[in-house]
């Protein structure tokens, strides 16, 4: 919205010329998000305290939880969006799966959202990964280069990747252990929904599996731990589950288990950029 308010000046004030280019957009889009993060954040998280929109902690979970009860959870009790999607008749199979597909992915990355600063520097690396993505195949040459489709307009995405990006950076600055604030289920579910839409722009859906990698196995881990908990009349694969509390539980720090899953997540959103030359 701002280049096309500003572009119109050119003729008048040439230095705005620089609002054409991509790169400057999208680092600027990065750096403005942050700032409004960290400068406002405070403030939203004091109002929070004030209105008492605290987390829940689950009773079962590990004890070391019991100490977050009541630290502010930033959007979730105040709106959670619920989206239903009703297929009349044989309907049309994509949006279906995409309607699936979407919704298992915001679910990943809720489950993930255990620990304080886990699903956020997650969130970073994937967004770091896509915005990689949305700039070689909004540009003809880099597409062709890396043979992969060309998808005119997906550039402008890496404007809204790098900002989302700052925000959640400016966000891990209050979330990182121990967290001042939590996203809540309409934070994680909101994120995820928006890695499974970004991954369908770019036809990348598989790649997500990589890209997402953490997330995959924290909602694995969950799927495993029910299927062997009926399977076996009450045995558990895991300690808990996801999986993060499995290690906690084993006696690692939150700390450790949470620097260990973002160094998995850095290597998992390596790996995927790699193979792009390799689709």
């Amino acid at each position: 919205m701002l280049r096309e308010f500003l572009l119109p000046l050119v003729k008048y004030f040439s230095p705005l010329n620089i609002f054409r280019y991509l790169t400057f957009r999208s680092a600027y889009a990065a750096v403005t998000a942050l700032l409004i993060v960290y400068l406002f954040g405070p403030t939203v998280i004091a109002r929070l305290r004030v209105l008492k929109f605290g987390q829940s902690v689950r009773a079962d979970g590990p004890q070391s939880h019991l100490a977050k009860t009541g630290t502010g959870d930033e959007i979730s009790k105040v709106y959670v969006p619920f989206i239903k999607s009703h297929v009349v008749d044989l309907g049309p199979f994509w949006i279906l799966f995409a309607v699936v597909y979407v919704t298992a992915w915001s679910n990943a990355v809720n489950i993930t959202d255990g620990l304080d600063g886990l699903a956020t520097g997650l969130v970073i690396m994937a967004l770091v990964a896509f915005s990689v993505l949305t700039y070689v195949s909004g540009r003809a040459d880099w597409s062709a280069y890396l043979n992969i489709p060309f998808i005119r307009g997906a550039g402008e995405l890496t404007v809204f990747n790098l900002a989302l990006l700052g925000a959640c950076i400016g966000f891990l600055w209050f979330n990182a252990h121990p967290a001042e604030v939590f996203m809540g289920d309409s934070g994680s579910l909101a994120l995820g929904g928006v890695m499974g839409v970004l991954s369908l722009i770019v036809k990348k859906e598989l790649l997500l599996l990589i890209i997402g990698g953490v997330f995959v196995m924290e909602l694995g881990s969950v799927m495993l731990q029910v299927l062997y908990f009926k399977a076996t009349k009450g045995k558990r694969l895991f300690r808990m589950a996801p999986i993060h509390h499995h290690f906690e539980l084993s006696g690692l720090k939150e700390t450790k288990v949470v620097t260990r899953f973002w160094i998995l997540g850095a290597i998992f959103a390596l790996l995927a950029l790699t193979t792009l030359k390799i689709q």
